[in-house]
């Protein structure tokens, strides 16, 4: 397991260098976080273009790359000096602590329970066992079968970063649980350096970053692509923001905008909408240029290949694009973008819930709300006497307000998403109060306001993030789910097990062997109603299959008639090795 990590922080290490070394920094502290952040963000982007040449996706290939590309800069950048402003060490150490918090609860929360949460983590573990062990995220086009998965057509980043670093240990949830609390947790660390240059103060940027850690409203555990996009959100903000001083951080900026564009669309509306937003308020119409100069990048190199590949009605469904995602608010089709028509009203800002949405909770708690709307008064009124950036805090936080409540107007986009990127001008507005408080006082009142959010704002989120969540609703039935997890204790890992009846091979997620988006079995899936003994125990010899499972899954597509009798019928063969009512294994013998 501990190979995991070095595996990671070496691969975003060695691509992240050959950028940073030419870079200027605040502190030194700024240049060795950020060159990780950098690092992450050139991932998407090169695993695209690795896979377009046909070069296997190992975590060998990108530290390779790393390396010579690390090598070359050392080379030429012998003798370099480099000045800074500021050492920043012990305001970087209490960042990193803050961080480290996130991570551990996360971590905590997250294992608490011996499966995947909901729906979306099970199709993750699926796509990136995939690319594990196929090195490639290129799927088989078939025009009579299309599997879900977040791999292509949908941007296949995240996947991909997961399926490279279960490469070097034996456990999916490990990999899955783990890194997306780590980037999650990362992106805590990022921001206290965002915030440092958007406040104008270390020790403003401090108290943002506690505020930020306690918002209930802030990204969670929940295992999907957006995590990756968190991460990547404010080394790439910062990018935006250093984009005037030099062509290089323009050019930083384009790669990880890209790279976000390649990661999850949903969020990377959000984050290109707040740069643009950045780069208008610094008249900066060089990175606004950047930023459509990204999209097209992201196009070129990933969308538009898709389309000639599946098509746009594939490319649409696989990235869920529905045809009310975007449009008439909550008079047609509320669900079709998984907000559930929600509008929110002041009483879901001050409470936080504590039965909430699985991927996005919400809420702010009383004090967080207080500390964020008196910022946003303080700001209106002092303006560029409080921070320089003033204006753009303001435009981010209208505009995520807006994003948030979509479902009053004519256009929105999954306007429950918004909770993560409103709680980034939220943060920032509550520390300005600080501004405007000095000497003993300010202590007295950072002691007191923190005590007042740990206990409105942390205790409920440390309540929604470490309670064991459900495993989704698309299991038939809890006697399923159950035999399931019995098999956890019954036999080792990632022993070859074949699922008769589900497209999302949940013994995946479990950490099992199955057959992730096996087209062939696909097809003999759909076969089911007249397969024979002969064909199943023929496949499984041929794809090296040691069991398979026949579930609830089976009567609720196929029927019970039609189930019991290839049952009954594998049964005369193959050896029953466990049942419950909800799911039967077997082996082939």
């Amino acid at each position: 397991m501990l190979l995991s990590f070095i595996i990671f922080f070496l691969i975003i290490t060695l691509l992240g260098f050959p950028f940073s070394q030419y870079l200027k920094f605040y502190s030194r502290a700024e240049k060795y976080v950020l060159t990780r952040g950098i690092g992450l963000g050139v991932f998407p982007l090169l695993t695209i273009i690795l896979n377009t040449l046909s070069i296997p996706l190992h975590y060998i290939t990108y530290i390779i790359i790393g390396a010579a590309a690390t090598g070359i800069t050392f080379y030429f950048s012998a003798g370099k000096k480099e000045k800074f402003e500021s050492k920043e060490y012990i305001e970087t150490i209490i960042a990193a602590v803050l961080a480290l918090i996130v991570f551990a609860v996360f971590v905590y929360g997250a294992a608490r329970y011996a499966y995947l949460e909901d729906d979306d983590p099970w199709f993750h573990a699926m796509g990136s066992k995939y690319v594990a062990q196929q090195k490639t995220y290129s799927l088989q086009h078939d025009e009579e079968i299309w599997l879900r998965s977040y791999l292509e057509p949908y941007p296949p980043s995240y996947d991909v970063l997961m399926g490279v670093l279960h490469q070097t240990n034996n456990s999916m949830q490990f990999t899955l649980k783990i890194f997306n609390a780590l980037l999650v947790a990362l992106s805590h660390l990022f921001f206290y350096f965002f915030a440092r240059i958007f406040l104008q103060s270390r020790k403003l940027a401090l108290f943002a970053s506690a505020i930020l850690l306690l918002n209930p409203s802030y990204a969670g555990h929940f295992i999907w692509a957006q995590s990756l996009n968190i991460a990547l959100m404010f080394p790439a903000l910062l990018a935006v923001y250093y984009s005037g001083t030099s062509l290089l951080w323009t050019f930083i900026a384009v790669v990880m905008l890209a790279g976000i564009n390649l990661t999850q669309l949903s969020s990377a509306v959000a984050i290109n909408a707040m740069s643009g937003l950045l780069a208008l308020s610094q008249k900066n119409w060089r990175m606004v240029a950047g930023i459509f100069i990204a999209a097209v990048v992201a196009a070129g190199v990933f969308y538009v290949p898709m389309v000639a590949k599946y098509g746009w009605a594939v490319v649409k469904e696989g990235n869920s694009v529905f045809p009310h995602t975007f449009t008439f608010g909550v008079s047609e089709s509320v669900q079709s973008d998984t907000s559930g028509g929600k509008i929110y009203g002041i009483t879901d800002f001050i409470s936080v819930p504590l039965v909430t949405r699985i991927d996005q909770p919400t809420g702010l708690g009383i004090g967080i709300f207080i500390l964020g709307f008196s910022g946003f008064f303080l700001l209106l009124y002092f303006r560029k006497k409080i921070t320089p950036c003033w204006g753009v805090i303001l435009l981010w936080f209208a505009f995520t307000l807006v994003g948030l409540e979509g479902n009053l107007l004519p256009v929105r986009l999954f306007p429950h998403r918004f909770w993560p990127f409103f709680a980034v001008p939220v943060a920032l507005l509550s520390a300005l109060l600080l501004r405007i408080i000095s000497g003993k006082k300010r202590l007295a009142f950072v002691a007191v306001v923190l005590i007042a959010v740990i206990v409105t704002s942390g205790v409920p989120k440390f309540i929604v993030q470490t309670s064991p969540w459900q495993p989704g609703g698309s299991w038939a039935s809890k006697n399923e789910i159950q035999g399931y997890l019995q098999l956890q204790k019954i036999l080792p890992k990632n022993t070859p097990i074949m699922t008769l009846c589900t497209d999302r091979d949940e013994v995946i997620g479990l950490d099992f062997a199955g057959l992730p988006l096996d087209y062939s079995l696909e097809r003999l899936r759909r076969r089911f109603n007249n397969l024979t003994v002969a064909e199943i125990q023929q496949f499984m010899r041929q794809k090296n299959m040691r069991y398979v499972i026949i579930d609830n899954h089976c009567v609720k597509k196929y029927g019970k008639q039609q189930t019991e009798k290839l049952m009954s019928a594998v049964q005369k063969v193959f050896k029953l090795e466990y049942e419950t009512s909800g799911m039967h294994l077997f082996s082939i013998g």
